[in-house]
């Protein structure tokens, strides 16, 4: 099988865009043309090479889930009135520890080699 062309591969996604454009309203057509920017994409593909890695935002929303329950449960029987920001907070921290745990198997997969 031959490899694609750079230009054959941008006259494919230039044309099915077009097409499916076609289907759209007005501020659907805009928002297509904005988060298809080539700009947004290499973005995109940047965060999800670094921060937005599925194992990460997996702990972080697991472990937010188990902390929420906990915080719940603790204020509930204490009768201690939450603030709302418990979630965001849980989430994070899951997320930079769900960063780290995949920061460190990427690097001992590294070293195994």
């Amino acid at each position: 099988m031959a490899l694609l062309k750079k230009q054959t591969i941008q006259h494919s996604f230039t044309t099915t865009m077009r097409d499916a454009r076609k289907e759209l309203g007005t501020t659907e057509v805009i928002f297509s043309h904005l988060i298809h920017a080539p700009i947004i994409a290499h973005i995109g593909t940047i965060l999800a090479a670094t921060l937005l890695r599925p194992r990460s935002l997996i702990i972080g929303s697991i472990s937010a889930t188990i902390a929420i329950a906990a915080i719940y449960m603790i204020t509930h029987f204490y009768s201690y009135p939450s603030s709302g920001s418990e979630v965001a907070i849980s989430f994070a921290a899951g997320w930079i520890v769900g960063l780290l745990y995949d920061g460190t198997a990427l690097l001992m997969s590294r070293f195994r080699r």
